[in-house]
């Protein structure tokens, strides 16, 4: 209420809203008469609270929103910059108390709502990741430390590896079984969703495993017209050995859906190829060519130092190089294919993929020839030197072996025998050299002495 001097007092508060106090003031007939019988006129103030509110400078909005994300951070441990407390203390310089509450009060309002929210949301993220941590502890993948075995069970027995060789087979059953239900779980309204299935199955087995099982079933399929040229070509290039593969044929889902989730598989392994090589330039390229199998020969370079004392006259030169017969040739690449296999079990023990093929095995045991330490024998006499190598930098903690050399030693020794005992026409040669020449005495002249 107002009086006619311009004095202001308050006649009644706490309305909820300003249509209540219209309405109070209405019923006063918008007058009130106080014990002095002096009248006054009746206002309705209207509440600016919320107008100040939103009248809030744009430099106090700043300071609410760098204090609350400064407790937020605090809350959480992140390291924030120290420039948050002068930047504060500049803007509450010329502050009365009450603002200064009120912006406190925002501040730990707002602060509270958002660490309230991320609490929750870190428990419901904690609870899946913990949940997927058990579900990987109890559901490994299924050929884990279980190699591809691409030899025979005869082999397998002469090699004294028929564990790995039942394991392998087992392991390739499971695995034509998980791509059989990961076809027929994600088809549906005549659509495969090809990388979701892929993806279900390289969870479980290794990509060498699944490529392998897929060729077994392309070649065993290749009459087939719903499975691609391109992906028939694919295997045809890849060794599956024949013995049981009728086992682990992908046949209890369509070809085309098959064939459909072979160009897939390929396409998520092309991707993985690239993402490998782009890790390549870290890594050392001798053990890179190793692995592509790209080292092919080596060069040694050896330099002679010869005696300052006189020495006999050299040998005669060395004879031409020796040439390989078609048998010797034949020996030396079922040599170098088993040397290869066994170097790469040497370097990845178990996860090793190279295996030797049969033919390899078979022509050693034909020839007599077996591998002894760095010598290559055939029945029992050296045939080949073994040089091994291995890499200038330790990879994961050692020296990778790579690819050695064979020296053919067998015409060396022949010659070094020769040379150790010379023929008889040589021993006499020499004895010719060494003996010394006989001076034959001076003539004298002969004068005749006559006598007088």
């Amino acid at each position: 209420m107002v009086s006619e001097g311009g004095t202001t007092h308050d006649y009644r508060t706490g309305f909820e809203s300003e249509a209540d106090a219209l309405a109070a003031a209405e019923a006063d007939d918008w007058r009130y008469v106080d014990e002095n019988r002096f009248e006054w006129r009746l206002e309705v103030t209207e509440d600016l609270s919320e107008i100040q509110a939103q009248k809030k400078d744009r430099h106090t909005k700043e300071v609410e929103a760098e204090s609350v994300a400064y407790t937020v951070c605090q809350r959480y441990g992140i390291e924030t910059s120290d420039y948050s407390f002068g930047y504060i203390a500049g803007w509450s310089s010329d502050k009365e108390t009450k603002e200064l509450k009120g912006s406190l009060e925002t501040i730990r309002k707002s602060a509270a709502e958002m660490i309230e929210g991320i609490d929750e949301k870190l428990k419901v993220l904690l609870a899946e990741k913990e949940a997927e941590v058990e579900c990987e502890a109890e559901y490994p993948p299924r050929d884990e430390g279980i190699p591809v075995y691409r030899q025979t069970a005869s082999y397998a027995l002469e090699a004294d590896e028929l564990d790995i060789y039942h394991a392998s087979y087992d392991a390739n059953v499971a695995c034509k079984e998980t791509i059989e239900y990961a076809i027929s779980s994600h088809y549906a309204d005549n659509r495969l969703a090809a990388e979701t299935a892929v993806t279900s199955v390289l969870e479980q087995f290794s990509p060498e495993r699944v490529q392998y099982v897929l060729a077994n079933t392309i070649q065993q399929k290749a009459h087939d017209g719903r499975i691609s040229e391109k992906h028939k070509a694919w295997a045809s290039g890849m060794e599956v050995c024949p013995e049981n593969a009728a086992f682990f044929v992908v046949d209890q889902a369509n070809p085309g859906l098959t064939n459909l989730f072979i160009t897939e598989f390929q396409r998520q392994m092309d991707v993985r190829e690239q993402n490998a090589l782009t890790s390549e330039e870290s890594r050392d390229p001798e053990v890179v060519a190793w692995e592509r199998d790209e080292i092919t020969s080596f060069t040694v370079k050896v330099e002679e130092v010869q005696s300052p004392v006189a020495s006999e006259k050299p040998l005669q030169s060395a004879a031409a190089k020796h040439k390989l017969t078609p048998e010797e040739k034949q020996i030396k690449e079922a040599v170098m294919d088993t040397l290869k296999a066994r170097i790469a079990h040497a370097n990845d023990g178990m996860l090793a993929t190279y295996k030797s093929s049969d033919q390899s095995f078979r022509t050693m045991m034909q020839y007599k020839v077996r591998i002894e330490g760095n010598q290559v024998t055939q029945n029992g006499e050296p045939l080949f030197a073994i040089h091994r190598r291995f890499s200038s930098r330790k990879t994961q903690g050692c020296y990778r072996e790579l690819l050695p050399k064979l020296e053919y030693i067998r015409q060396e020794k022949a010659q070094d025998t020769r040379r150790e005992k010379p023929s008889i026409r040589e021993q006499l040669k020499a004895a010719a050299r060494s003996k010394p020449e006989q001076s034959t005495p001076a003539k004298s002249k002969k004068h005749e002495m006559g006598l007088e």
